[in-house]
């Protein structure tokens, strides 16, 4: 647990500053998004609905968003890659200069970006193939089980299951890529060979970086899940959805640079009292 209280302790040490940054991504994609577990939550009765591909569209991205407000996904993305640039720039200036400031948000947006738009772009296709295959695989599920006259509630946990499990295996796979944004940034390399490092640094402490990297997700999906269990009105869902939406967008992108620096052997000045 120790990449999971080292990154914990530094959000919550520039907490407000922190969230700061990512407030508004975070509410723009609480707004007009399906944030509710990730998007993977499906109901029995929506997949028992599909019988064309545009059906299974609509279950993959939001049929409210795609028909009135499609550009707002493009929106929502690009503030997310700003958010994350942002962040970067800034933790990565403080590990190295020990000093952490707000200051020329555009350079450090500027020294960042590349590598971000790279990374987040591809995760972002990596989510969208592994959600279509998802729900043509709760679709069939829900089909065999249906012919057997299993209960929906049943049907409704097994779904439930088979898109955590999936989802949090999906994680553990992505994460060198993940990784890869903060060894192109540290060290200034093509995607490549930055993924090559990013694949060799983390075979080191291997478990603890997954539970690191699971842990705020499987606390976002329990908290999402149990709010579309209680019926939560969508104001709740949209305040309680930008607050986990920004804490994960912080966590995560700490996380990856504390380990980074960790497994790296970089000297971090921040924990040193230079300033």
């Amino acid at each position: 647990m120790k990449y999971v209280k080292a990154t914990l302790r530094y959000l919550f040490a520039h907490f407000p500053k922190l969230m700061a940054i990512a407030a508004v991504p975070a509410a723009v994609v609480a707004f007009f998004m399906q944030p509710q577990g990730f998007g993977l939550v499906l109901t029995v009765k929506q997949l028992e609905a599909v019988e064309s591909f545009s059906d299974v569209f609509f279950l993959v991205f939001s049929r409210n968003l795609i028909l009135r407000w499609p550009y707002m996904i493009f929106v929502a993305l690009l503030l997310i890659m700003l958010c994350i640039s942002y962040t970067m720039g800034v933790v990565e200036k403080h590990f190295r200069v020990g000093k952490f400031s707000l200051r020329q948000p555009f350079s450090n947006i500027n020294n960042c970006f590349a590598s971000v738009f790279k990374v987040f772009s591809l995760l972002v296709v990596i989510y969208i193939v592994y959600k279509f295959l998802l729900v043509c695989v709760l679709t069939l599920f829900t089909y065999v089980l249906g012919n057997f006259y299993v209960a929906d509630v049943v049907i409704a946990v097994v779904m439930a299951v088979i898109s955590l499990a999936g989802f949090l295996f999906l994680l553990i796979l992505l994460r060198p890529i993940i990784y890869a944004a903060a060894t192109m940034l540290v060290y200034g390399y093509y995607f490549k060979d930055a993924l090559g490092v990013a694949i060799k640094i983390t075979e080191k402490d291997r478990l603890e970086l997954n539970i690191a990297l699971i842990f705020p997700f499987a606390v976002y999906f329990t908290v999402s899940l149990l709010l579309i269990i209680l019926s939560a009105h969508w104001i709740v869902l949209v305040v309680v959805h930008t607050l986990l939406i920004a804490v994960l967008l912080q966590y995560v992108t700490v996380y990856v640079l504390i380990a980074m620096f960790e497994l790296s052997g970089i000297e971090r000045r921040d924990v040193r009292k230079y300033y």
